[in-house]
């Protein structure tokens, strides 16, 4: 199933601000994910990441971004513009992409239902990996 879903909603959830107790680390470009039990947030721009998500959120803005996402997902948020967003979903997962340009390519971790995906902004794919 497929809906649209306002830009503005995906990119301030994807741009959301560290609270106490997280870890931040920085990696290349100016990019920064965010470690917290269940989150992964990636941000800035030009950065290449490798992530796990382990029945987590993971959240994607910024620009120009690659990001490999492992673990099975519960929920997939993407904003920002042409990002490429490899990941690794559970079964029946949320996904909720915005923006403009973006790439997600996915692969469902055992057997299941496919993924929710609710589009939004122009130009993005969402397509399963193999």
């Amino acid at each position: 199933m497929r809906a649209a879903l306002p830009t503005a909603v995906l990119f301030a959830a994807a741009a959301a601000v560290p609270a106490a107790g997280q870890t931040a680390r920085a990696t290349s470009g100016d990019a920064v994910a965010i470690a917290r039990p269940g989150e992964v947030i990636v941000g800035g721009s030009g950065a290449r990441q490798r992530l796990s998500c382990d029945r987590g959120t993971a959240f994607i803005g910024g620009e120009r971004n690659v990001a490999e996402i492992t673990g099975a997902c519960d929920r997939l948020v993407v904003g920002g513009s042409r990002n490429e967003v490899r990941v690794r979903l559970a079964p029946g997962a949320q996904v909720n992409v915005g923006g403009t340009g973006n790439r997600v390519i996915w692969t469902l971790a055992g057997d299941g239902a496919p993924p929710q995906v609710v589009t939004g902004g122009e130009a993005n794919v969402v397509e399963r990996g193999r």
